[in-house]
């Protein structure tokens, strides 16, 4: 003490502001680790799931920006092929218990129409109505014929015009480019396409034939005063009794009423195309954002938020409208689309009271 009474006032002064300095960075230093740690992220072990991107999670939590950077990793993309070959498993597993009755023999007898060519990306795309395909042919003719659909005024005729191989859709060569493209299919709920089609096609009066038809062959004589559109109902009763219980190729295609309804695995010959890259409207972020980076596609970037809001109010109004049904009339209509529902890991359970 004696010595600290003989230092200058100016040195003991410095010195002790100098372990003040000190003591403050080790604060600071240990506050920020805490803060930090409230959000651990380790990238190499995150494993995407089907619902959402736990890194996308917690980088819209933290910093949306932050999403463009994680995502397209190495690491992520190996992530979501082994969902995509987790997906295309479960398909081959069912259409071995299928054998012979879930292919069309060979593939020229496929329905090869409902196929999209991107030959600049060596990728085909199989197209089933009401998951998505307006987007998505906007999407490969952008990319492979930026302009065209700018004149068009019927995008999925002019699509197919343009999105086919040059030798034909049945010819050798067009076979064999099947075997190695890449092979992408589209889908999404069942239940929630049918209701979307119910919406669309048959609440918008866009099939006044049919809504004739279903409206004269199952309205009830004490519900005459409901007007002439069909109720969802009765569009149901329709769909069950057109639709075979039996899950052949064969009866389904020879049973077909329309394309916006038509099963999955028929309308893209599942068992005979083996898809590698199996697409769900559920995880659309995901599986653009992977389409887009893997093909280099020509694909705006606020696509991804807007299709997340749309799914899931969509999904919640089929539910309400398949919940206001018989549970008898849902599982009926479940039976003749179970395939789809197995094949691509959809349950029913949330359609039931």
């Amino acid at each position: 003490m004696k010595m600290l009474h003989r230092l200058p006032k100016k040195l003991l002064c410095r010195s002790f502001k100098q372990v003040i300095f000190i003591i403050a960075i080790i604060y600071f230093a240990h506050l920020n680790f805490l803060m930090f740690d409230i959000y651990p992220v380790d990238i190499n072990k995150i494993i995407p799931s089907d619902r959402e991107l736990m890194i996308g999670y917690q980088a819209n939590q933290l910093n949306r920006s932050l999403d463009q950077f994680v995502i397209p990793t190495i690491t992520n993309l190996e992530d979501r092929n082994k969902v995509y070959l987790e997906r295309a498993q479960l398909v081959s597993k069912h259409c071995h218990a299928l054998g012979d009755q879930g292919s069309y023999g060979e593939l020229s007898k496929s329905p090869l129409h409902r196929l999209r060519w991107l030959t600049s990306r060596k990728l085909v795309m199989c197209f089933n109505a009401k998951v998505g395909t307006s987007s998505w042919l906007q999407y490969l003719m952008d990319t492979g014929y930026p302009g065209i659909l700018n004149a068009s005024r019927n995008w999925h005729g002019t699509a197919e015009r343009y999105l086919k191989p040059s030798t034909g859709r049945t010819s050798p060569e067009a076979i064999q480019q099947l075997q190695e493209f890449d092979r992408i299919i589209l889908v999404r709920d069942p239940f929630a396409r049918i209701a979307s089609a119910y919406r669309d096609k048959i609440r918008r009066r866009k099939m006044p034939g049919l809504n004739r038809h279903i409206v004269s062959s199952y309205r009830r004589l004490e519900d005459k005063s409901k007007g002439d559109l069909p109720t969802f109902e009765e569009f149901v009763r329709y769909l069950v009794d057109h639709t075979p219980t039996d899950d052949s190729i064969a009866e389904k295609r020879s049973h077909r009423t329309d394309r916006h309804w038509f099963h999955y695995y028929a309308n893209c010959a599942i068992c005979d195309i083996h898809y590698n890259i199996i697409a769900k409207m559920e995880t659309i972020q995901e599986d653009t954002r992977y389409i887009k980076d893997k093909f280099n596609l020509v694909i705006p970037d606020l696509t991804w938020n807007n299709h997340h809001g749309t799914n899931s109010s969509s999904e919640e109004a089929a539910v309400q409208l398949f919940r206001d049904l018989p549970g008898d009339l849902t599982k009926a209509l479940y039976i003749r689309y179970r395939m789809d529902f197995l094949m691509f890991n959809y349950t029913l359970d949330k359609y039931l009271v």
